[in-house]
């Protein structure tokens, strides 16, 4: 992340009203929320005014207003302006995209993009004209409106979740269609991504997936995190003869055949979702699912079938729909199968049937679905690799994706204390959770060394740092009792002191306690672009993407 301009005043006081209406919230409402639905509209509403938060701001505007920025050296090399430079030059030929599994970004021949995203839509998607895109979100419009109304009169739907729902009803273009590079598959493949965050009715998808979700945690056969595999794993003997196998599906998303989806799924949802919630949300999902349209290169495409990657609702949407899958495996192995654990397209099964076998077995679900074996005996899944001990309890060890090339933050990046020290630690704890055995968390640890050494960290103070938190690891801490915490947001710049700014926000707390009692304040920091963010939006500019 590159430093930006001198830090003004004015942008350090920006933050202030939030700010203060943060504090206000914390003073009407003295127990906070434990759950805030995300289908309702952003409130403005204001609190009532308190002397002593008034006070606070001021005292708080006067200190602030007496910034000066500290003095910084650009943190941008002659190789990095050498690059950026290369970039602009040769915009026409290459284009910065996002690496699938979250391994970063990569540089690629636009000719290939090209071939990519050609092959993408050809599955599942159907170009359509202009006119037929806006008939048929007219259509689909009228259709929704007419939908929510009436549930609303039926008392099933509330009215401030109707306004969310309607509340970009104003939007009119497609969702953007793009890639992402699978740089750890060989050949390099890709995964395709429907950005519909901006189009009419990605509230109908974010109202699907807040009730939805909840389903997800109850099926026995779903994990979300690698932490739960492991909880299960602990406890786990292996019966004689049972091994490991994973397999894959293959092109999860794309591959669904539409049909099967909802009469797989509607029946689930009937059975867990009271009858009124239940119709509405099998409404929801059938328009949500037709209204998904697509733009590349100014043409639009339609999705007519499978589940469009990138929806928010997708991974829950595919996680109910495999659950039948799960059953039907289950069933058909009976004793052979000991465990089976899912996450979304991923299988790891223990089972002592053959791994040719086990695929024939998927295979017979459904023909729109297609296995493939990624694994036998010693297993990699998620972020570990799993093998059995002659003692037949279960080992695991972190796994390391071999075209992972561990470009975390560098040293010199312009990122607040804090986001170092959380990098750090959390590699360090991940180690420490992903490896069963002391020396295997040793062994992790000292590989997280030499990454973060390659990146430009100071060592010393890594094993000053992990030592301190292994300490307060081992003492017992009692539970304090619940803090309110309010946060200045602001962008970060290395010519703010994070010292300075906090003792101007503490200096004057005292005032606050005498109306928050438990109040914290402190500051949240905003970072900007990096460097090849900030080139990702003009390598597309011949794709017009938005």
């Amino acid at each position: 992340m590159p430093t930006s301009k001198p830090t003004s005043v004015k942008r350090l006081l920006h933050g202030l009203p939030d700010f203060k209406r943060q504090l206000l919230l914390c003073s009407h409402f003295p127990e906070p929320k434990q759950h805030v639905s995300k289908c309702r509209l952003p409130s403005t509403w204001l609190p009532p005014g308190k002397a002593e938060i008034d006070v606070y701001m001021r005292l708080l505007n006067d200190e602030l207003s007496g910034f000066v920025p500290k003095s910084c050296k650009p943190n941008t090399t002659w190789l990095d302006k050498k690059a950026q430079s290369w970039l602009r030059q040769h915009a026409s030929s290459v284009a910065i995209i996002d690496c699938d599994k979250g391994l970063g970004d990569a540089l690629v021949l636009r000719s290939w993009l090209l071939q990519q995203v050609e092959l993408q839509l050809a599955q599942g998607y159907v170009q359509v004209k202009p006119e037929e895109f806006r008939k048929k979100t007219t259509d689909l419009k009228y259709c929704a409106d007419a939908i929510v109304q009436n549930f609303v009169a039926s008392g099933v739907v509330s009215v401030a979740e109707r306004d969310f729902l309607l509340s970009k009803f104003a939007r009119e273009s497609p969702g953007i269609f793009r890639i992402l590079a699978k740089v750890h598959k060989q050949p390099v493949g890709s995964r395709p991504i429907c950005n519909l965050r901006m189009s009419w009715f990605a509230p109908f998808s974010v109202f699907l997936s807040e009730h939805l979700g909840p389903l997800v945690t109850r099926l026995s056969s779903v994990i979300v995190s690698t932490d739960q595999l492991l909880q299960q794993l602990g406890a786990l003997h292996c019966k004689p003869g049972m091994r490991f196998v994973t397999l894959d599906i293959v092109n999860l998303y794309p591959s669904v055949d539409r049909w099967h989806l909802l009469s797989t799924v509607v029946p689930f949802l009937r059975l867990h979702v009271r009858a009124g919630l239940c119709d509405f949300l099998v409404r929801v999902l059938e328009l949500v699912l037709e209204a998904c349209v697509v733009s590349f290169q100014g043409v639009c495409y339609s999705s007519d079938d499978g589940i469009p990657t990138g929806l928010s609702v997708a991974s829950i949407l595919a996680n109910i729909y495999l659950h039948q899958f799960d059953l039907y495996l289950e069933n058909v192995c009976g004793e052979r199968l000991q465990f089976g654990r899912r996450y979304i397209d991923d299988l790891l099964l223990l089972s002592s049937l053959k791994a040719c076998r086990l695929v024939q077995v998927a295979n017979s679900w459904h023909r729109s679905i297609r296995f493939e074996v990624s694994g036998e005996d010693v297993v990699p899944f998620l972020d570990v690799t799993l093998s059995i001990l002659p003692s037949r309890s279960v080992h695991w060890r972190i796994f390391h994706k071999p075209k992972n090339l561990y470009l975390y933050l560098p040293a010199n990046s312009c990122h607040p204390a804090s986001a170092f020290k959380s990098l750090q630690l959390g590699g360090a704890i991940r180690c420490q959770r992903r490896n069963r055995l002391k020396a295997d968390v040793n062994s992790s640890i000292g590989f997280f060394r030499r990454c973060l050494r390659d990146r430009g960290y100071d060592l010393r103070r890594f094993d000053r740092l992990w030592s301190q938190f292994v300490e307060r690891q081992s003492t017992a801490h009692v539970k304090s009792r619940q803090v309110r915490k309010a946060f200045l947001k602001m962008p970060f710049n290395a010519d703010i002191s994070a010292r300075w700014l906090s003792m101007r926000l503490r200096k004057f707390e005292p005032l606050l306690k005498i109306v928050i009692p438990s109040v914290q304040v402190g500051t949240c920091w905003g970072v900007g672009l990096n460097l090849f963010r900030r080139r990702y939006r003009s390598t597309w500019k011949s794709f017009d993407y938005g």
